[in-house]
């Protein structure tokens, strides 16, 4: 049987007829076609006429109207007859149903022809094969593919189902500046951006620390939306050059080989990278031989090559504060024997560590040797140390004295004596020199020269307070501001930290939460260095990670000062499997938006009550604490384990060597000095009604968590129970000072206490108290036995080194009123300068003040004063 054959110009006619008769589809807006594009010129309204069905994805009907992905909007008719209205106004094109995901074929705007060859049809680039003489597209459109490429719509593909085609993600990655070898990667670099929602990972990941040559960071982006988005990804070079440099001069890395562009200029040096260069001219020669205009704010203009030029080394600049005044007999320890160097190293001092000190003025010396020896020359410092017979001595604000003196004209009035002030500064018995500045406060400037100390005109003594001084550093307190406000009944515990780097809080507390079904979860919140919310609120916790009402307490905070928190909480939830007890961290960025790594779970078993984190830079890792319950439940101990910037577990220890009811909730952790010694503060007793026999007891511990000391209570036993323990290290006077709240108040119930003092004691970097007991901040003047008449119950407090000042915050007394937030500023010794109150007050709730200094001369108070939201407020000078 012969076939007909149907002649080319028919072929042709009939294909242009055909094509004509089929709207031409521009896509590109995810694949959606709509009904002025060539899909359905009808859907389907509802009975409330509120959504309309259309090609099977249902969209919300607002006024009567209907806007569609690809941004066109029509008016719905009951019928489900639709008419266009126009494009919608502010709308961006997103994804959509229909046209086959993405494919454009002969009948939607592609070509109209392919090239056939044999049984295979290749068409805009892809290869299909041809069955019985037709074609199956991804959207499934049926083509006839005539041998000369010409296609023939016949139709729908039965039992077809299109095929997607995602949309690539556009990724934006600045090439990083240049670095030294040593640099941990962290947000500085890792800092891609996507025109989508999704998540980061980055290889190598943040905390790996660089070596030095050209190295190449790469991103795979996961978008949110993995139906209409692709995965994506993109790489960047960073460059390392050597440690402390890199081109040149044997290692050194001036502006123009991958250093800074400017260092600091005081008279005639600069400092640039660690090490401090004489001035000439206006102009400064660099170790690689190259000169530099030097201008007065640090900026650095290449001017040429010195000649003749031999290539050197760099001189570093050691920091050595000079130390404070000791008496005769002291042993020289870490903290006379403190210098610093701004690269890795060892020191040798002389007189070396134990060496007994005699009443006069010893010099002390140190010889610093960089491990990369290369760049860096060897360095020698020295500084004087008074020792004094014991009973004359004279406390200045570098000794434990007070921080502020009274000025009137050049006369500064101290500690009950008065010296004369010469060109802004004055000298006193100490023998150290202090600028004199504006509401007379005292900075240290430097060592007297032929000075032999003498006992002054009083001194600033170290116990408590015996009396108020005059205004302290911390004076102006910014008004109250919003800054979280989640709309539901549940916030509870807090936590925050600063990063000094990249200028961020971190705000993290515990709510009940719909995203838990009910139970609790930890939430996060970044703000910038003025405390405005970057983006909104965000869970932390989720999933299995989701904690029982009331049992995992407060979360804790700790910043890396590079960019890097730590989130840590207990888990407590009895009706999780396997292990329905457990203590959890999250590691959190900010690049644009939260990056949060992975949970990971520090311990499991029995119960725990809460956490409490901080950061270690001498060690560069994290040290957490956490209680857990005995067995017996009742009985807990404290339990410590260090964790690596990238989040590496080291070993766990168990730090009390007793059991003991310990409310870690209460509890805090504060760094020390060189040796990284961690003072930690608790409540316990001996069952869990806290009474009788409570008290706050102290240990310490070294960087890698192992204790050290566990030396019992600071105060107790007691008749009733102490609470909210707060730690916190002064770096300038190398001490600690606890403060935590006193329930036994005379005459208060014993069973229902209803007031609470505010106590201090302070400590010594070993860890031995400085006081015989603990004396009072802040003291109740009644006891009522009222229903939630509680006085200075919740604590917050921050050491803050500008002004050398402790700042606290305490929930204050309502006498049956709102609850407000007390502010108290305290000297180096725990001595009050400063009491104000919070105007605003709490509302029926807990103030839970969390307080963080940004190391610049600001604190930020972060308080709850209601349910549903969090405010802060600054203090500074």
């Amino acid at each position: 049987m012969s076939s007909y054959r149907m002649p080319g110009l028919v072929q042709t006619a009939l294909v242009v007829s055909l094509l004509l008769a089929v709207p031409h589809i521009a896509f590109g807006q995810g694949g959606f076609v709509g009904p002025s594009s060539g899909g359905p010129a009808t859907g389907t309204v509802n009975a409330g006429e509120t959504q309309l069905t259309y090609n099977g994805t249902t969209y919300p009907l607002v006024n009567g109207r209907v806007t569609f992905p690809d941004c066109t909007m029509y008016i719905a008719l009951r019928s489900g007859m639709l008419i266009p209205g126009g494009m919608a106004a502010g709308c961006t094109p997103g994804g959509g149903s229909g046209g086959g995901g993405g494919f454009v074929g002969p009948g939607t705007g592609g070509p109209a022809t392919g090239s056939v060859s044999g049984n295979l049809l290749t068409y805009n680039s892809a290869t299909y094969t041809r069955v019985n003489g037709k074609v199956t597209f991804p959207d499934c459109t049926l083509y006839i593919a005539m041998d000369s490429g010409l296609l023939i719509p016949a139709g729908t593909a039965p039992g077809c189902a299109p095929a997607v085609v995602r949309t690539t993600p556009t990724i934006t990655w600045a090439t990083p500046a240049s670095v030294v070898a040593g640099t941990v990667l962290g947000g500085t670099q890792l800092n891609a951006t996507a025109n989508v929602q999704g998540t980061f990972a980055y290889s190598p990941a943040a905390g790996t620390v660089l070596t030095a040559g050209t190295q190449t960071l790469s991103t795979t982006f996961t978008p949110t939306d993995t139906t209409n988005y692709a995965t994506a990804t993109a790489t960047v070079t960073i460059v390392v050059t050597a440690s402390g440099g890199g081109s040149g001069g044997g290692g050194f890395a001036g502006p123009a080989s991958g250093g800074p562009s400017s260092g600091e200029v005081s008279g005639n040096i600069l400092t640039y990278n660690g090490g401090r260069f004489t001035i000439v001219n206006g102009k400064v020669t660099f170790p690689d031989c190259t000169v530099y205009i030097a201008t007065s704010n640090g900026a650095l203009i290449r001017y040429g090559v010195a000649s003749p030029c031999t290539p050197g080394k760099v001189t570093l600049d050691i920091t050595w504060l000079t130390p404070a005044s000791v008496a005769p007999g002291t042993a020289l320890s870490a903290t006379q024997l403190n210098a610093t160097a701004p690269t890795a190293g060892t020191f040798v001092y002389n007189p070396p560590a134990g060496t007994v000190l005699q009443a006069g003025t010893t010099t002390l010396s140190v010889t610093f040797t960089p491990t990369d020896t290369v760049t860096y020359a060897t360095s020698t410092a020295t500084v004087t140390i008074q020792v004094i017979s014991s009973g004359g001595m004279f406390l200045g604000p570098g000794s434990g004295g007070p921080a502020t003196g009274q000025i009137n004209g050049n006369i500064l009035t101290y500690s009950g004596a008065t010296y004369t002030i010469v060109n802004g500064k004055v000298q006193l018995p100490d023998c150290f020199i202090y600028i004199a500045g504006p509401g007379g406060l005292l900075i240290r400037a430097g060592a007297a020269a032929s000075c032999s100390p003498s006992s002054g005109g009083g001194g600033g003594g170290s116990g408590g307070p015996s009396g108020v001084p005059g205004a302290g550093p911390i004076q102006t307190w910014s008004a109250p501001k919003q800054v979280v406000n989640i709309g539901r009944v549940s916030i509870f515990g807090m936590g925050m930290a600063y990063d000094a780097a990249t200028k961020r809080y971190l705000l993290a507390w515990r709510a009940s939460t719909n995203a838990c079904g009910g139970a609790d979860a930890v939430w996060g919140q970044f703000l910038d260095s003025n405390a405005d919310p970057l983006g909104s609120p965000f869970l932390v916790s989720i999933g299995s990670n989701c904690m029982w009402a009331y049992s995992g307490w407060e979360p804790a905070v700790a910043a890396t000062g590079d960019g890097r928190f730590m989130v840590t909480y207990a888990r407590n939830n009895p009706s999780a499997t396997p292990s329905p007890y457990s203590v959890i961290f999250h590691l959190v960025e900010y690049n644009g938006v939260p990056q949060l790594a992975a949970p990971v779970t520090i311990d499991n078993g029995t119960s725990h009550e809460a956490t409490a984190v901080a950061w270690m830079p001498h060690a560069q890792q994290f040290m957490v604490m956490w209680s857990k319950n005995g067995p017996p439940r009742g009985t807990k101990v404290i339990w410590s384990m260090a964790i690596t910037r990238d989040g590496g577990l080291a070993q766990i220890y168990q730090v009390t060597d007793k059991n003991d009811f310990i409310d870690m909730a209460t509890a805090k952790i504060a760094q020390g000095a060189d040796n990284n010694l961690l003072v930690i503060g608790w409540r316990d007793s001996t069952n869990s009604a806290m009474a009788p026999n409570g008290g706050i007891s102290y240990t310490q511990v070294n960087e890698g968590g192992s204790p050290l000391m566990n030396t019992g209570n600071i105060v107790g036993p007691s008749t009733s129970f102490y609470r909210y323990t707060r730690v916190a290290y002064n770096s300038q006077t190398q001490k600690y000072l606890a403060i935590y709240t006193d329930y036994a108040y005379p005459g208060c119930d014993p069973d229902s206490p209803s007031g609470g003092n505010v106590m201090a004691r302070n400590f010594n970097l070993n860890g031995t108290p400085m006081e015989s007991g603990s004396y009072a901040l802040q003291s109740t003047n009644r006891c009522n036995g009222a229903v939630g008449d509680d006085q200075f119950t919740e604590l917050g407090l921050a050491y803050e080194p500008v002004n050398n000042a402790f700042v606290i915050g305490a929930r204050g007394q309502d006498n049956g009123n709102a609850l407000p937030v007390y502010r108290m500023v305290t000297d180096p010794n725990g001595k009050v300068y400063q009491s104000s109150v919070n105007q605003q007050s709490a509302e029926n709730a807990s103030p839970m003040p969390t307080i963080v200094a940004d190391g610049a001369g600001r604190v930020l108070i972060a308080y709850r004063p209601n349910y549903t939201s969090i405010w802060v407020m600054f203090g500074s000078k």
